[in-house]
């Protein structure tokens, strides 16, 4: 289930009936919504692990002795060991991504998707730091869910995990392949604070590397990658 389909294609596809804002927790009214985790002890973990990796002391512990604790950590906070759906030992798997088959979304004749990555869930030592670090983001991007704000902040800050582009984007700002990067203001903060923001968008001009005005695309001032 690709990110960007319609309500209306997804609609067919029984997995979006959990997995996207079609979900019960979503469209009950009143209902309380999905429960939510301010921080599991697995992300502090990899938080650490990327420390150290930037060269940062975070109190001991190597980059992989804390990638692999964050990895058991988050599956012993669900309630699994730490093994693959084979059984197999999942923090010492050799296994990358693989394709998802057919692209059903593409124009005639139809193609087979390239894997989307090519890192595997153990931890390369001798990897690049960018390397690694696509590890370290890819597994806790799997750990966030169902927290999809936090997921999404990691991957607008790092670029990582590798997923394929949006089928479409509705907004004309953000490329389908590209992600947004900020809020904008909301209509009402024009009518009824103009000055103030006008005043914000000339200070967030002056500080972004990509100075757009008040849109999607306008980088924050400690967005630099």
């Amino acid at each position: 289930m690709r990110n960007g389909q319609t309500k209306n294609d997804r609609s067919a596809v029984a997995f979006d009936e959990k997995g996207s804002d079609h979900a019960q927790p979503y469209t009950v009214v009143g209902g309380a919504g999905p429960k939510w985790f301010v921080m599991r002890a697995f992300e502090g973990y990899l938080l650490r692990a990327e420390g150290v990796l930037e060269g940062w002391n975070m109190g001991g512990g190597t980059v992989e002795s804390l990638y692999n604790m964050g990895i058991t950590t988050s599956l012993a906070e669900n309630g699994y060991a730490d093994e693959n759906l084979a059984g197999d030992t999942y923090t010492s798997s050799t296994l990358v991504p693989m394709t998802p088959g057919i692209d059903l979304n593409t124009v005639l004749p139809q193609v087979t998707q390239a894997p989307v990555s090519t890192v595997p869930i153990l931890f390369d030592a001798a990897g690049s730091t960018e390397k690694q670090l696509e590890q370290i983001i890819t597994q806790k991007w799997i750990g966030l869910l169902p927290d999809s704000q936090e997921a999404y902040a990691e991957r607008r800050r790092t670029h990582y995990p590798m997923l394929y582009p949006r089928i479409e984007s509705e907004n004309t700002d953000v490329a389908a392949t590209s992600l947004p990067v900020r809020l904008t203001y909301w209509t009402n903060e024009y009518t009824n604070n103009n000055a103030a923001v006008l005043d914000a968008i000339t200070k967030l001009n002056a500080e972004s590397t990509t100075p757009n005005g008040d849109k999607a695309t306008t980088k924050l001032w400690w967005d630099k990658k």
